[in-house]
């Protein structure tokens, strides 16, 4: 009999570290599924899978595959999956205990287009968690609308979909940056529904600038994602989109170039003014000064 989920971490030369992801799946409350933890061509992929190995859990796959980057890693744990539902967790975050549970009695009577998702614990190493994204989608709501005008998220860690599903939508390996979106965008443009549990129920690691994209190296290619996929997407979505993602990026080309998306999202795209004001704060700030502001926050509004 097929487990009831199939969980995908993608690794990559995540050996060392990977071992509390690894528990935070092994001790879910519900334990109807399987895990497979993909290595993307690590350099210590004989010791990871040897932690895989330990866990002595008859539940945890590790499959091996030239690197080729995570979307692709996640596909081949698509394509590996028993699974009738797909979740996600990265190598560096964690499940809360009741998430599959959760999820299971969530989806019980959900149409094979349903894909659900929840809010994240960000934790940014302060002691307090910020909870994003602050609200559920709307009942039709457009779904660019929400993550690029009302700046809400669906990461890949809280998405969990039919695995018909996403083995028609897959993740584009072409892309470095801007992954969770661009699949939340073309699943709404195959007919999915979004659904937001309202209670957290993972961890994103959010504690240091370590290893992300640079500004300079994302605008090109955020550019050349919007140019695609402008048909999928309103034009408030458009204007969102360059408000709220595309000006960071360019701020340190173009200030001028920065600042009129960030207006035009606002005038046209229908931002709303506190959601521009941190976006203009997040576009010029120097990046850890604006950290250390972000950080300051969830202290104060935090749980």
């Amino acid at each position: 009999m097929s487990p009831h989920f199939s969980v995908i971490i993608p690794c990559y030369n995540r050996a060392q570290s990977v071992l509390p992801t690894l528990r935070s799946v092994q001790t879910q409350t519900f334990t109807d599924f399987e895990c497979i933890v993909v290595d993307d061509g690590s350099a210590d992929g004989e010791a990871l899978a040897r932690v895989v190995a330990d866990l002595d859990d008859p539940r945890f796959r590790y499959v091996r595959r030239l690197n080729g980057g995570p979307s692709a890693a996640r596909n081949t744990g698509i394509d590996a999956a028993k699974g009738e539902w797909i979740a996600f967790l990265d190598s560096d975050d964690l499940f809360l205990k009741e998430k599959l549970a959760a999820y299971q009695r969530a989806a019980i009577g959900t149409k094979g287009s349903t894909v659900l998702y929840s809010p994240n614990l960000v934790d940014r190493g302060i002691g307090r968690h910020w909870v994003r994204p602050h609200r559920a989608i709307l009942p039709d709501e457009n779904v660019g609308e929400y993550l690029f005008v009302s700046n809400c998220t669906i990461s890949t860690i809280t998405i969990a979909a039919p695995a018909p599903l996403l083995r028609r939508v897959r993740f584009d390996p072409a892309l470095r940056i801007g992954e969770d979106p661009d699949l939340c965008v073309r699943l709404a443009a195959a007919g999915a529904e979004f659904r937001m549990l309202p209670t957290p129920l993972s961890i994103w690691q959010d504690t240091t600038e370590m290893g992300r994209m640079s500004r300079h190296s994302g605008g090109d290619e955020l550019e050349a994602w919007l140019e695609r996929t402008a048909p999928l997407l309103t034009d408030r979505a458009v204007h969102g989109f360059r408000a709220t993602v595309l000006a960071y990026h360019k701020a340190p080309h173009s200030r001028l170039t920065a600042f009129r998306y960030i207006l035009q999202g606002f005038l046209k795209g229908g931002v709303p003014l506190s959601i521009t004001v941190r976006q203009l704060l997040r576009a010029f700030l120097p990046r850890m000064l604006y950290r250390r502001l972000v950080n300051l926050f969830v202290w104060r509004a935090g749980v």
